[in-house]
């Protein structure tokens, strides 16, 4: 696992976690044969996460938004830790994640929620059926890189939601930003992101992050548009090792 700051043109990890797999946290004779401390107890991949994003905080590297994928995104406590400690995020979320849609109201009053939400919750529906539900004026065309052939668009909407989280008190969750992308000539959504509470300054920012991390994803599969990282010159006293002059 790592984490890692980044800007337009470069990314650089900035810290390393090897992962324990739970398997292993029980398994005395394969922890002690490659010296897996006993301190060392099972943790989650967005635990692990958490506890990196806030060394970050404490040690003072520059912030910006967090961009995250849906297997770190999905998780309530790291999304919920990142808005304790300000740092706002743009994360990846599966379709059939359970809130409440905009209008609807919380009825289990003080209490966590449970595994069967969705029969406790009747007002509960899924991120896919609320971006499936939105009306025509809801979406707007957004163009975001340079393509092969054309600048490659989609469509967005967004709207104020509040994630239904398992063990969680609804009351003491901030409502959040759900952006939908919906991929132009599509019915269906195809990438669904979730942002935290922010102002309007940290919402254009995080759009801002979102659009370059779609543009990253694209370039992976298309030619590059962005101009190439410049190389710094040698210094005139470099030498080459083995050569004449360096002998």
């Amino acid at each position: 696992m790592s984490l890692s700051i980044a800007n337009h043109s470069a990314s650089l990890p900035v810290a390393y976690r090897l992962y324990l797999p739970q398997e292993w946290t029980k398994d005395r004779a394969r922890r002690k044969k490659v010296g897996v401390p006993k301190e060392i107890k099972f943790k989650t991949k967005p635990e692990n996460a958490l506890e990196q994003i806030r060394w970050a905080c404490e040690a003072g590297l520059p912030r910006g938004v967090g961009l995250m994928n849906a297997a770190y995104g999905r998780d309530a406590r790291l999304r919920s830790g990142m808005t304790e400690l300000g740092v706002p995020y743009v994360a990846g979320i599966v379709p059939t994640i359970l809130m409440w849609a905009p209008g609807s109201g919380l009825r289990r009053i003080d209490k966590p929620m449970t595994n069967i939400g969705r029969r406790d919750e009747p007002d509960l529906v899924s991120a896919k059926k609320v971006a499936l539900g939105l009306p025509k004026q809801a979406w707007r065309t957004v163009s975001w890189r340079e393509g092969s052939a054309d600048r490659l668009s989609s469509r967005f909407a967004r709207v104020r939601v509040r994630i239904g989280y398992n063990k969680l008190i609804p009351e003491t969750l901030s409502p959040e930003w759900l952006l939908i992308r919906m991929a132009r000539g599509r019915s269906r959504a195809d990438q669904i992101l979730a942002l935290q509470p922010a102002g309007d300054r940290q919402l254009r920012a995080a759009r801002r992050s979102c659009q370059a991390a779609l543009a990253h994803r694209a370039q992976l599969s298309g030619p590059r548009s962005a101009a190439p990282v410049q190389v710094p010159p040698l210094p005139e006293t470099y030498r080459p090792r083995g050569s004449a002059r360096a002998a």
